[in-house]
């Protein structure tokens, strides 16, 4: 039988899950009942992890679950929100401590200056409040490699090809906070008291050819050793006004 990438992965790494899991899973942990929540960048759905808590029912811990981003037409499929409003993250048009949770899945390494947006969403923070996001690792060895040698456009047509992403829902990424030491710096300058980043492994990106499969897999095993363990592909930050 001709092995494929669903064969192969749970064979070489059963312990490895998937980013939009790892991100679910902090959302059940930190978001109480009856807040006040804003997502940025919100697109169509809060998160597309599998076999996790459904967004559906984290939504219904909301009083208000107000989605924020540029592109509107992605909202209007978001079923998840009460209300919708196109805007920036860096000019956010809501009253100073308007939200206990801000939350942004896939959005921190899109962001020109990021040091704008965490103050943005610290201002909007309630005292406690609380910012969750997932976001690349730029010290995973692919992503670094492909942000040192590919162009933007190069790197937008790899992420179509290689994570079979509509072309709708790829922007172009400057990975400006995207460590988990720069992530603690602008915490820090922006008025967060404490910031928790979390580097997790996450299943391979290449499906296909499968002897890429394999040696990503392989790169993978090797990130349980402790020396390498920062070299996860992704992050999950949990930021504490």
């Amino acid at each position: 039988m001709t092995p494929t990438a669903d064969r192969v992965i749970p064979r070489l790494i059963p312990d490895v899950g998937f980013h939009q899991n790892h991100y679910a899973a902090a959302l059940d942990f930190e978001i109480r009942r009856d807040v006040d929540w804003l997502d940025l960048g919100a697109g169509s759905q809060l998160h597309d992890g599998f076999g996790v808590i459904p967004p559906e029912r984290l939504a219904r811990r909301a009083r208000r679950l107000i989605g924020a981003d540029p592109v509107t037409g992605h909202l209007k499929t978001n079923s998840c929100l009460t209300d919708a409003v196109g805007a920036m993250g860096d000019a956010l048009p809501f009253p100073d401590a308007s939200f206990d949770v801000v939350t942004a899945n896939m959005v921190v390494e899109h962001l020109a200056a990021p040091d704008r947006v965490f103050g943005e969403v610290a201002r909007v923070l309630r005292p406690d409040g609380v910012f969750i996001f997932v976001t690349p690792n730029l010290n995973h060895p692919f992503i670094r490699t492909a942000w040192l040698l590919l162009t933007q456009r190069r790197r937008t047509a790899a992420a179509v090809q290689v994570e079979r992403r509509d072309p709708a829902h790829v922007f172009p990424t400057f990975y400006r906070a995207n460590t988990p030491g720069q992530i603690a710096k602008l915490a820090r300058r922006t008025g967060f008291r404490e910031a928790r980043v979390v580097v997790h492994r996450n299943i391979p990106f290449f499906r296909r050819p499968i002897l890429l499969t394999v040696l990503e897999c392989l790169m993978i095993r090797a990130t349980r050793w402790r020396p390498l363990r920062g070299l996860g592909a992704d992050l999950v930050g949990v930021l504490r006004r």
